[in-house]
């Protein structure tokens, strides 16, 4: 029972920011939860000098079932510009510079195309898929970090 008031007590704060998106952060490396949390700081880092110092961000790093290490949820306040096709790709860009997967290759037309190795699955934040719920059933387990980045 008392973990349950704890457990709604996380769901209660988080829901009281305005989440622009809320994703999920892997890497084709094994990351552990010390690299996670540098990375996760850069990404926000990086976020933050993108929209002129307005990101809040939320994360929980959590053991990844299917192969070792750990991968992160997020929860991600930004400007509504960032809603845009073109700065929602920026975001994605930009988690891949942090964990040094981000590359141009050429086509044989001599044109760039973005490859991009690490798996970022970034939606936008909708209060009644309950994303906060989520990332708090991570907070709860004993093996698990997290942190608020303003």
């Amino acid at each position: 029972m008392e973990n349950e008031i704890e457990k709604q007590g996380y769901i209660d704060w988080l829901d009281t920011y305005e989440w622009s998106f809320w994703c999920t952060l892997t890497t084709p490396y094994q990351l552990t939860q010390k690299s996670g949390r540098r990375r996760v700081e850069a990404f926000h880092k990086m976020l933050k000098n993108l929209s002129n110092g307005q990101c809040i961000l939320f994360f929980v790093l959590e053991p990844f079932g299917l192969k070792e290490g750990f991968h992160i949820h997020c929860l991600i306040q930004l400007p509504e510009s960032f809603h845009e096709p073109h700065n929602f790709q920026n975001i994605i860009d930009t988690w891949q510079i942090c964990v040094g997967t981000y590359k141009h290759i050429m086509n044989d037309k001599g044109e760039r195309i973005r490859e991009q190795h690490s798996r970022i699955d970034l939606k936008k934040y909708k209060k009644d898929i309950s994303a906060s719920g989520y990332c708090t059933k991570y907070i709860m387990k004993g093996d698990s970090d997290y942190d608020i980045l303003i």
